[in-house]
């Protein structure tokens, strides 16, 4: 585990049989947050452009993890070829809606540089992966 700018992680670590396990912040333009909030902990939507671009030239494989799925993330997954798999989970904590006690769902997707396993379109974990 290592505590460095992504770009550095990329170039020090990227071979044939790396894995880049990826979970970045998500672009302000997709999410409800205050523009201030990415830019006061110092990853920009300049940032996230960057990262993009640098998982289009690497070596190695990645699985990126969004909450946020734009058309644009699907494009550029369209585009270069990666595969994607958008999940929907249903959250631990119940949440009260109309005086009711209900789980709600949110919805993660995930982009790789290689063929995603599944059956019927959803994704398969094996017993030990959780």
């Amino acid at each position: 585990i290592e505590n460095l700018d992504f770009r550095e992680i990329l170039k020090r670590y990227d071979t044939e049989t790396t894995f880049f396990y990826l979970d970045p912040p998500h672009l302000y333009l997709s999410t409800e947050k205050d523009k201030s909030y990415y830019r006061e902990n110092d990853f920009t939507d300049k940032d996230y452009f960057e990262l993009l671009d640098l998982l289009t030239k690497i070596k190695g494989k990645f699985l990126l993890k969004q909450t946020a799925y734009t058309q644009f993330l699907e494009e550029w997954a369209s585009k270069n070829g990666y595969d994607s798999l958008k999940l929907k989970l249903r959250k631990n904590i119940p949440v009260k809606k109309d005086g009711k006690f209900v789980r709600d769902y949110y919805e993660l997707t995930f982009i790789a540089n290689y063929k995603l396993p599944r059956i019927n379109n959803e994704i398969v974990l094996k017993a030990e992966d959780g």
